[in-house]
């Protein structure tokens, strides 16, 4: 996964599953996200932070090895 983001040109932020939604949402808004990448037990974060931060980036959800 890491060489395909070299070749597209992009930038991983890695963010801890412990984060709050604020942190999350502060992640979102200062690194300019297109995308977002996580496991579907995140979405409930994922969301609120999305509303916090005033951003809609793509959203990918990956449950048990599979997107969603």
């Amino acid at each position: 996964a890491d060489l395909a983001l070299l070749a597209l040109g992009a930038v991983k932020v890695p963010l801890h599953e412990l984060l709050s939604a604020a942190d999350v949402a502060h992640a979102l808004a200062h690194s300019e996200a297109a995308a977002v990448i996580a496991h579907t037990s995140l979405a409930p974060v994922l969301e609120a932070a999305r509303a916090q931060a005033g951003v809609a980036p793509l959203r990918v959800g990956v449950a048990d090895g599979a997107p969603v």
